[in-house]
């Protein structure tokens, strides 16, 4: 397997909420097609913490406020899977129904009322029982962008020239932690001399002196590039390294004038967080592509980023703003 550790459509903010006739207390926020499919959108509030919408692979819709109750991260920007979204600061996992954190961890995220009816989104400002148990666990002190780019801060992403030994040894684990996955035939994962391909970029993520972690783009066609070798340092997972890599390379891409981005990961147990991340960033399921042939073992996914904005954010963009 290739890339084995999101973006997200933007949408206008410039619609008025209308409140229900039938209910007073509700207002209508979007379409059910408006939240991406284990990904989220923000409802900005005025005066208020934000709210996280978030849509399952079932196309239930929860609603939850966008902090986690540990440290304030940004939910909207975490992993879906299930009913459970995973902080992307610490990795809590929380229920979207309840807002309950998953054992070990002990905390509780305030949830609102959420219906739909002919595939509109209604949200309710009342607040479940959840409400009273988030005000104690949550730094109030910092905003939850503050947070992200707190943890994200000292990570520092460079063109790297595949010859530090630093590098050298992760790339050794790397490999070598594909081999249990499947049979060499399956496995697609570059070693040294491929990764020094005149058509593959290599970076590295750098933590002061300490390597964190390590991603590749690869050039396909004038319109299609391929992502390669993405990995995190055993010490530094859960900490946003692989979060802030496909972003960068996302960003690489787009710059560079392709119009899409496309990955093989393993269909394995062992590659689900990295399926998560490509999913929660917009990538989907794709057929073969390039040389690869249909394999069970495999999973393809493909980016449409033509249309792709040229910021830095590659975040859940806002939906409406609430006052």
């Amino acid at each position: 397997m290739s890339a084995s550790s999101a973006s997200p459509s933007s949408m206008s903010a410039s619609s008025t909420l209308a409140s229900s006739t039938a209910a007073p207390d509700w207002v209508e926020v979007c379409r059910v097609d408006d939240i991406p499919v284990l990904g989220a959108r923000v409802l900005e509030r005025e005066g208020g913490d934000n709210i996280a919408l978030f849509r399952t692979a079932s196309d239930k819709v929860f609603a939850l406020r966008d902090r986690c109750p540990h440290k304030g991260g940004p939910l909207s920007q975490g992993i879906v899977a299930g009913e459970t979204v995973t902080c992307p600061l610490h990795s809590w996992n929380l229920s979207l129904e309840n807002g309950e954190a998953r054992a070990p961890d002990v905390g509780c995220v305030a949830t609102y009322p959420v219906r739909v009816e002919d595939g509109v989104v209604w949200l309710s400002l009342g607040l479940t029982s959840a409400e009273a148990h988030t005000s104690s666990g949550v730094d109030r002190g910092r905003s939850s962008s503050d947070s992200l780019a707190s943890a994200e801060s000292d990570l520092v992403i460079r063109i790297d020239n595949l010859e530090g030994p630093e590098v050298l040894a992760l790339l050794r684990e790397h490999l070598g932690s594909m081999e249990h996955t499947a049979p060499a035939e399956s496995r697609h994962a570059l070693d040294l001399a491929g990764l020094r391909d005149p058509a593959i970029t290599f970076w590295s993520v750098w933590d002061g002196p300490a390597l964190a972690g390590f991603g590749a783009l690869k050039h396909m066609t004038e319109s299609h590039a391929e992502i390669k070798s993405m990995r995190t340092a055993t010490s530094h997972l859960r900490r946003g390294v692989a979060s802030k890599m496909l972003r960068h390379l996302i960003q690489e891409a787009t710059a560079r004038g392709y119009s899409r981005l496309s990955l093989e990961t393993g269909s394995m147990e062992f590659f689900e967080a990295a399926r998560r991340l490509y999913a929660t960033f917009g990538f989907a399921p794709c057929p073969p592509f390039g040389n690869y042939r249909p394999d069970p073992n495999s999973v393809f996914m493909t980016l449409d980023i033509a249309g792709s904005a040229s910021d830095d954010s590659f975040d859940p963009k806002p939906l409406r703003g609430l006052t």
